[in-house]
């Protein structure tokens, strides 16, 4: 894990003080998450709280591996209504469509009808095959949440939406806040094998999607 944020500080490193260009990192947080807001109800601690402490010890490591902090940093919990407007272009494009549980989910068969999109293969195996879904309510078992809808009376982690109550899914919190940072395109993106699929898989999924693009990272680590 460690190794993917060496590899990057070195490249960040040389393309700054070799090539003379203008670096601009964003490092994503991942601050509201499936995992964090049941361990925040077990123990019965707000989840920021939890969140917090492991960014901090993180950021600690990386400190002590003489490894350059970001430009900046994108918190989830920070760009909920940023994330909302993301998926409503999606949406109004035809490219996602919301269910009576308040979940939204993205149209894979939508997108592939697009011409335009052509260039992405789809996996016949399912994109949401990590996914928690409701899985009788998807028109596809490819289609992946986007927005997860959660009841109005439920103790759990929720925010309103034009949709109803709900959180964000995990892959669109990346697209949303990247895309608000560096628009419609990236150089570099970064991360784990372990991401690859379905994460970075969708990422390019529903940003493409949202761009109108072929290409939303040039380069891949």
């Amino acid at each position: 894990h460690v190794s993917t944020y060496v590899t990057l500080d070195i490249i960040h490193r040389i393309l700054k003080h070799v090539f003379n260009y203008n670096i601009v990192l964003m490092m994503g947080i991942t601050d509201i998450d499936d995992k964090i807001i049941h361990r925040s109800q077990k123990e019965n601690v707000h989840y920021l709280e939890i969140s917090k402490k492991y960014e901090q010890e993180f950021i600690d490591d990386m400190l002590k591996l003489n490894v350059q902090s970001p430009t900046l940093y994108a918190r989830v919990s920070n760009h909920i209504p940023l994330i909302i407007n993301f998926i409503q272009k999606l949406i109004d494009n035809g490219f996602a469509y919301a269910c009576p549980s308040g979940s939204v989910y993205f149209d894979m068969n939508y997108y592939g009808e697009k011409n335009e999109y052509k260039h992405h293969r789809m996996n016949e195996q399912g994109l949401s095959s990590l996914e928690t879904d409701i899985l009788n309510e998807k028109r596809n078992n490819r289609d992946f949440a986007l927005w997860k809808g959660r009841d109005k009376s439920s103790n759990e982690l929720k925010f309103q939406s034009p949709w109803g109550y709900g959180r964000p899914g995990w892959h669109i919190e990346c697209s949303a806040m990247a895309s608000r940072t560096f628009g419609s395109h990236l150089d570099i993106h970064s991360g784990g094998l372990d991401l690859v699929f379905p994460h970075h898989a969708n990422e390019i999924l529903q940003s493409t999607a949202y761009h109108g693009n072929k290409t939303w990272v040039k380069y891949w680590l």
